[in-house]
């Protein structure tokens, strides 16, 4: 019984060490609390200096630095890259160095656009930061060999530059002091107890405010001002803006140790890593679905051809142990018996299977993710016109809903990352292989007309369709100001001047009905203003609160399916063999060029049980569009990696 209480008792002595500071440890964590305050002083002022510039604009900055094609976020080699190639760069710059000021802003990895507006923006003066947020570019940003910096002044990027610069070096400062902090043997939780002295008995425990913490460094230590105590505070608590934290304490006397991003290929397979969770409170608070992530059994060996198979579980099932020794040589008919040769066909169908059940896995949840969307999509009255839609997006009136107006939108109606944004743009410009005139980060009235009308309707496919928005209004005007001839299909309208009988004869099926749409052409040449046709001022009608929320939780929703149906596809890429995709289409085609909706379903039963009618659906129309046919190349297009490709 005393060997339980000894190892208690050694665990309280060691919690009571943790929480005191000598003398020594005290001075040299008031010293690190310097640095940090002088450096993040220092920065602000650079972020201020930054602000002021009239041809700053933040999302310009951040396309600039993520290269071409943009990626929706910048990494470390990215920032490294830019910063090189700038003639006032800092001499023997090192990706370390970058790394050091980048990752704080950065998840796992990846700074997003949220990150670097917390990294470039001023944060005690939130008018300057709302100035330099709402500043648009005068021109649309361009990235080129003759344009290096876009439309941004030398100045303006020098001034960057001078802001990471003065990133580096606190950077640099701080890791000197952890340095000497753990030399003194100084704890987080010791120093978060030294934070917390001056707490009153009443006050929330586990959480020292801006007041507290002032009221320590400035009137009990004498050795801060109150502008320092402010900085302090404003750079480290990161997990709450109420206070700080523990877990604020333990992150800013961490080194960033982990260096992986810093490898050739690191970068790749973090960008191709499936992410922890779906788009903030997209998926999650709106659907039950869960993230889907593949099996273990469906993460087996690359298929190659010819193959060295290596021993797992599933071979010892399969293979005599006198027949080892083949299975380690390649898969060849010349060099194995006709016995060995027949139980490799065996083990070759056994893992093809299991791949191509992983593909299967990514399809399914591909259409359930689809029906979650247009689930989404039923919410949206159907009256509401896309012209009000689209000028509700496009708040400058520039022609086009460019991303950061959708992620404008999305902040006054909630809150989605910027990347989520950009992902969605580029998922449905995914599904228009055949407009050649989509351009990345916008989107125009035909595309936002495929974001928002569910699939399956005239509206969708006319949309889907259009290639142009001018083709787009002009599809709208013939859904709007005709009607289906109920033989054909023919639009048809009726002429003001027949306006005492309703019957027409439909000129091509020569089917009679009653037609009740009525235009009349006089009207519109003596008078534009009186022309119905003319819905140029649709543009400027305001949504409802109601059609506001309906699109707002379309564009969730949709942003959280691409993100999550990213994932997927980058962790299929990682987890299995480069011929996957190819192997996968050739089983549903039996080696033909193409596949149809009676093969698809086939193969879907063969290898796992469908769910319902409507998913399959919805799988058809992503892979086949309008089409009778599934090539190679459009089954790729929906399971290779939509960000980075070119």
């Amino acid at each position: 019984w005393l060997k339980p209480l000894c190892v208690k008792l050694k665990r309280v002595v060691i919690a009571i060490m943790e929480q005191l500071l000598t003398k020594t440890g005290r001075n040299a964590l008031i010293s690190f609390v310097k640095a940090v305050a002088d450096g993040e002083l220092s920065c602000e002022r650079s972020r201020h200096s930054l602000a002021e510039m009239a041809d700053f604009s933040p999302h310009e900055a951040f396309q600039l630095l993520q290269g071409s094609p943009p990626k929706g976020y910048a990494s470390v080699r990215d920032f490294h890259s830019w910063m090189s190639d700038q003639p006032h760069r800092l001499p023997r710059l090192h990706q370390e160095d970058v790394a050091e000021f980048v990752l704080p802003y950065a998840n796992n990895g990846e700074l997003r656009y949220e990150g670097f507006l917390n990294m470039v923006l001023p944060k005690d003066s939130p008018s300057a930061r709302a100035i330099a947020l709402g500043r648009n570019a005068t021109m649309p940003f361009t990235y080129s060999r003759d344009l290096p910096n876009g439309y941004m002044s030398a100045e303006t990027c020098y001034r960057i530059c001078r802001l990471f610069e003065e990133e580096i070096d606190l950077a640099r400062h701080v890791h000197l002091h952890r340095k000497m902090l753990r030399d003194q043997g100084v704890a987080p939780r010791g120093a978060f107890q030294f934070f917390s002295s001056m707490k009153a008995p009443t006050a929330l425990s586990g959480l020292v405010t801006q007041p507290e913490l002032r009221t320590l460094l400035v009137d009990k230590l004498g050795e801060f001002q109150v502008q320092q105590s402010d900085a302090f505070f404003r750079r480290v608590s990161v997990s709450s803006s109420s206070g700080l934290t523990l877990e604020d304490v333990v992150k800013v006397l961490t080194p960033f140790g982990d260096k992986d991003h810093l490898s050739p290929l690191s970068s790749a397979a973090g960008r191709a890593g499936l992410p922890t969770s779906p788009r903030g409170p997209g998926l999650a608070s709106s659907s039950p679905l869960a993230p889907l992530h593949l099996t273990t059994e469906s993460k087996l060996r690359h298929v190659y051809y010819p193959r060295t198979f290596e021993l797992d579980t599933l071979c010892r099932d399969i293979i005599s142990p006198r027949s080892l020794s083949a299975y380690r040589r390649p898969l060849s008919p010349h060099t194995m018996s006709p016995r060995t040769w027949d139980h490799a066909r065996a083990l070759q169908r056994a893992t093809l299977t299991m791949d191509i059940r992983a593909v299967l896995q990514v399809i399914e949840r591909q259409g359930q993710l689809d029906e979650h969307v247009e689930e989404m999509k039923a919410l949206l009255p159907a009256t509401t016109p896309l012209e009000a839609i689209f000028g509700t997006l496009d708040a400058g009136k520039n022609g086009y809903v460019s991303d950061r107006d959708l992620w404008n939108f999305a902040q006054r109606m909630g809150h989605l990352p910027f990347t989520s944004i950009f992902g969605l743009i580029l998922e449905i410009q995914n599904g228009r292989a055949h407009d050649s005139s989509v351009i990345r980060g916008q989107l125009s009235l035909k595309e936002v007309g495929v974001l928002v009308h569910p699939r399956g309707t005239l509206e969708h496919e006319l949309m889907d369709a259009s290639v142009s928005d001018q083709e787009a209004r002009s599809t709208q005007y013939i859904m709007r100001f005709t009607e289906p001839c109920p033989g054909c299909g023919m639009r048809i309208q009726r002429d003001a001047d027949s306006s005492g009988c309703p019957s027409v004869t439909c000129p091509v099926c020569h089917k009679v009905f009653h037609c009740v749409t009525l235009m009349s052409d006089r009207d519109i040449g003596s008078n534009m203003s009186h022309d119905p046709t003319n819905t140029d001022h649709l543009f400027y009608a305001p949504l409802t609160n109601t059609e506001c929320d309906a699109l707002y939780r379309i564009i969730e929703a949709s942003a959280a399916s691409a993100d999550e149906i990213e994932g997927l596809r980058k962790q299929l890429m990682l987890t299995h063999s480069s011929s996957l995709i190819a192997d996968t289409f050739n089983a549903i085609s039996g080696g033909r060029h193409y596949f149809t909706f009676v093969d698809l379903r086939r193969a879907l039963f063969e290898y796992k049980s469908w769910s319902s009618e409507r998913i399959l659906q919805l799988v058809w129309h992503r892979y086949a569009r309008n089409g009778d046919h599934v090539s190679l190349e459009s089954f790729a297009r929906q399971l290779q990696p939509v960000m980075g490709r070119a």
